[in-house]
């Protein structure tokens, strides 16, 4: 199993980006750049990897600047990484055409919610308490139906009581619901990604 990286080395140079392809998972990976390496973006790929990883170089070869060798890219830090996150979710969406959608059992999986007026992905990472959580909002997403079940707790539990702040932010970005006392909520899709 593969994995294509974007990571950034803020000790190396703040505006500077690398794609890296590797087997290894994202602690090991950190562990072996050093401090000061944040992984901005991650998509792990069965097959047919070194394809994926061209798609990613050649759009950053059109829009960033190439800094050294074929790896490092310099950049504005948003830009690089939403197109990062364009590439891998256009790769999944055609996948999910291709073949059912199997999650990974590793702790990578992320979710991408397309919001409607907006471009860009909503990533939504698998917490310490194994739950699909939306890190700035803390809603919890159901592992099937990939609609929102609750709020984190920090002792690990998910509330089901949804406070008004949280059903304005399943509201503002089209997040399904499985609350059944709030029908009123819009809603669009969510998709399960293999990241």
């Amino acid at each position: 199993m593969h994995r294509i990286y974007l990571i950034q080395q803020t000790h190396y140079q703040k505006d500077l980006y690398k794609i890296i392809v590797s087997e290894k998972v994202e602690h090991d990976l950190l562990k072996s750049y050093g401090k000061g390496t944040e992984v901005l973006g991650m998509i792990v790929i069965n097959d047919n990897y070194r394809e994926v990883e061209k798609q990613i170089k050649n759009s950053f070869n059109n829009k960033f600047r190439l800094f050294q060798g074929n790896e490092h890219y310099q950049g504005n830090r948003d830009e690089i990484k939403l197109e990062f996150l364009k590439i891998i979710y256009n790769y999944e969406l055609r996948s999910l055409t291709e073949e059912p959608f199997k999650i990974s059992e590793d702790n990578t999986d992320v979710v991408v919610e397309s919001k409607v007026n907006d471009t860009s992905p909503i990533l939504i990472r698998r917490n310490k308490f194994n739950n699909y959580e939306e890190i700035d909002t803390g809603l919890v997403f159901h592992k099937v139906t990939k609609k929102v079940i609750g709020k984190q707790i920090s002792d690990g539990t998910i509330s089901t009581d949804l406070s008004e702040e949280d059903i304005k932010n399943v509201n503002k970005y089209k997040f399904q619901i499985d609350c059944k006392d709030n029908s009123e909520t819009e809603y669009s899709f969510v998709i399960l990604l293999p990241l």
